[in-house]
């Protein structure tokens, strides 16, 4: 059984207009949430044996304020796919992970998060919150047989969610 991680990137600030999309930083909320939810992530879930992200700035915090609750022995590599691909693009990147590794953490954005989860899952599309994390199960023994509808969602859990029992969108 594989697990996989797919975190979208905390709140980023839009208050640098000069600033490319890539170089946005966090604002304060974002700044606070990560840590957060990293903290949530170590009491509810296991510890991922390798950490991607994309190279915006964004999910690049997010990954680094997450890592020293979470996952504080592992090194973040950085993914242009998860920046720039699909998500069938994103979904060949995993598929071609070694399989040495039980759990696999993304840190990337919406739409293609949005998308790749409702993809393996084949549930209802709802769009990830920022600092939304979802935690997928394969039961295949290589993440070569990743494939559409081929995981169960375990959870979902997002900053807001003590406050909206009902859901992101509701």
């Amino acid at each position: 059984m594989k697990t996989l991680f797919l975190i979208r990137h905390a709140k980023s600030s839009w208050n640098h207009p000069d600033l490319k999309d890539i170089d946005r930083p966090l604002n304060e909320r974002g700044l606070a949430n990560a840590p957060s939810m990293a903290q949530r992530a170590t009491t509810q879930w296991t510890t991922p044996g390798l950490v991607l992200s994309s190279p915006a700035r964004r999910a690049k915090d997010t990954a680094n304020l997450m890592k020293p609750l979470w996952f504080p022995n592992q090194d973040i590599v950085i993914e242009k796919t998860l920046y720039e691909g699909s998500p069938s693009e994103v979904l060949d990147l995993i598929s071609f992970t070694d399989d040495v590794f039980e759990s696999v953490a993304l840190f990337f954005h919406n739409p293609t998060i949005t998308f790749l989860n409702h993809m393996l899952t084949g549930s209802a599309a709802f769009e990830f919150p920022t600092c939304g994390m979802s935690n997928l199960q394969f039961e295949g023994k290589s993440w070569g047989g990743l494939e559409v509808s081929t995981c169960s969602q375990i959870d979902f859990d997002y900053p807001k969610k003590r406050a909206n029992p009902k859901g992101p969108c509701g």
